[in-house]
């Protein structure tokens, strides 16, 4: 059983030795103390009041922080990370696992830089505008979590569950989100530039008017996904699963979707220039009054597709499945390799060169 201590205590030990571990501090009113580089491994400080406490490099591995208020608190630096008993009999040893708790949490506008905060159990807690930049949240639980406006630039949250969690505007920008989970996530006006999302998992998250320039999201799934105004502009979507997901009016000026699944899409007025889009299964897509100049269709599969209006500049169609795609009244001018492309004869509006390029 964990030692009671006073107020008057933890401050004289906070003075002395710095050393609290493993012990009950729940509930207690904290607010402001300097408990920097104190050792907290273990301790309880559940529903404690820790307002604008510095606990800058402290030792917190595998401590209790339920539902305590840390509104504002300075942790830059602090060790979050589980704790670990090692058991040992005759016949074998054992380890068990003690992941620092911080479930329910306050730590809005808190300080978090480059904490560790590896494997720790931040569910349901409130990090709306905490400062977590290159903080280390590798498998960590954030499920349900109020994360808007946060900052979590550089930070790493591979392998890290976000089901469910707010991210409204908050700065993911460089972050390190591979086969992290963020099914059902709010990603809303959310900056993921740069960010690499490869293998995570984004089934029915809201990523409209996200900035995605440049983000690795190879493999990732955004099945039935919200993409509207997102900007995707030179995003790395190889083989992604973006089948039925609502893409309109997206930016996806020189991004990789080679191998992508785009199959009922919606497209429309989506800027796809300069986009590489070889050998997408596109079926029944919708990309009316989409702009795909200079885009790569190589081995595209556009069969029923609508490209009703679409622009079609420069664009490559070497052995693209044109089957019942419908090009009415697009814009057809200086098509690459129209020759080589598949059922040219069973497309709909689409006027070949010899018979001049159809347009609005």
């Amino acid at each position: 059983m964990f030692e009671r201590l006073t107020v008057e205590q933890v401050k004289a030990i906070v003075k002395g030795n710095k050393n609290l571990n493993d012990k009950d501090l729940s509930r207690m009113d904290l607010h402001g103390l300097d408990m920097s580089q104190v050792q907290l491994s273990e301790t309880n400080l559940s529903e404690a009041n820790l307002v604008k406490a510095d606990l800058g490099h402290a030792r917190l591995t595998g401590a209790n922080l339920g539902s305590a208020n840390l509104s504002r608190a300075n942790l830059s630096r602090a060790d979050l990370s589980p704790d670990y008993q090692y058991h040992r009999t005759d016949d074998c040893e054992t380890t068990q696992e003690f992941p620092s708790n911080l479930a329910e949490a306050n730590l809005s506008k808190a300080t978090l830089s480059k904490a560790d905060l590896g494997r720790a159990i931040l569910s349901s807690s409130n990090l709306s505008k905490a400062n977590l930049t290159e903080a280390d949240l590798n498998g960590a639980n954030l499920g349900e979590a109020n994360v808007v406006e946060a900052n979590l630039r550089g930070a790493s949250l591979m392998k890290a569950n976000l089901d469910g969690a707010n991210l409204s505007g908050a700065n993911l920008s460089e972050a390190n989100l591979s086969e992290a989970s963020l099914r059902g996530a709010n990603l809303n006006y959310t900056c993921l530039a740069k960010a690499n999302l490869s293998k995570s998992e984004l089934g029915g998250a809201n990523l409209g008017m996200a900035d995605l320039r440049a983000a690795n999201l190879s493999g990732v799934n955004l099945r039935g996904d919200n993409l509207v105004e997102a900007d995707l502009s030179g995003a790395d979507l190889r083989g992604a699963d973006l089948r039925g997901a609502n893409l309109s009016r997206a930016n996806l000026r020189g991004a990789i979707l080679s191998h992508a699944h785009l199959t009922e899409a919606s497209l429309v007025d989506a800027d796809l220039s300069g986009a590489n889009l070889s050998e997408a299964v596109m079926v029944a897509a919708n990309l009316a009054r989409a702009d795909v100049s200079d885009a790569n269709l190589a081995m595209a599969n556009l069969s029923d597709a609508n490209l009703n209006r679409a622009k079609l500049r420069g664009t490559t169609l070497a052995e693209a499945n044109l089957d019942g795609a419908d090009f009415r009244n697009a814009v057809v001018e200086d098509v690459r390799d129209l020759d080589r492309a598949k059922n040219v004869e069973k497309s709909v509006g689409l006027v070949l060169p010899s018979q001049g390029a159809s347009h609005d």
